[in-house]
């Protein structure tokens, strides 16, 4: 699953109003060496052009991915569908429960995004992404800031 995804982010408000739509552009990876076993930058472009970026990478602590702010408990039903428990280590209340489905060649995923605080639902979030770039073709420096 590493390389360059381009998708579409729609958020809902808990009784399902639109809430905002933006187009990401995610470099994944996955280093083969070192404690990060995962890396992601994201860059965001609202529906007005305004643009935003987020980068993180995880390390695997006690049968769960772990970076700033979160902790990621995965679980796979099977090569294409993925259920992941995020739990924030700031506030214990806060989860967001993601589940993934990777089309059979990797090249299309759809992401589905709940996120809970204090048990209450406050939001979701449907991600429809494409792979643009494997991590057999070449990524350059342009394209992680892209």
């Amino acid at each position: 699953m590493s390389g360059i995804w381009e998708g579409v982010i729609t958020t809902l408000g808990p009784e399902g109003t639109l809430v905002g739509q933006e187009q990401s552009r995610m470099h994944m990876e996955f280093p083969e060496r070192g404690s990060i076993v995962y890396r992601e930058t994201t860059h965001y472009t609202g529906s007005l052009g305004q643009t935003r970026s987020e980068s993180k990478q995880a390390t695997f602590e006690e049968g769960a991915l772990s970076w700033d702010g979160g902790r990621a408990e995965t679980r796979f039903a099977n090569p294409h569908m993925h259920l992941i428990k995020i739990i924030s280590t700031d506030d214990p209340d806060s989860i967001a429960l993601e589940m993934m489905q990777v089309d059979r060649d990797a090249t299309a995923r759809v992401r589905t995004v709940h996120f809970f605080l204090a048990g209450q639902l406050t939001a979701v979030k449907t991600i429809q992404e494409w792979r643009v770039k494997t991590r057999n073709d070449v990524v350059t420096e342009e394209d992680r800031c892209l």
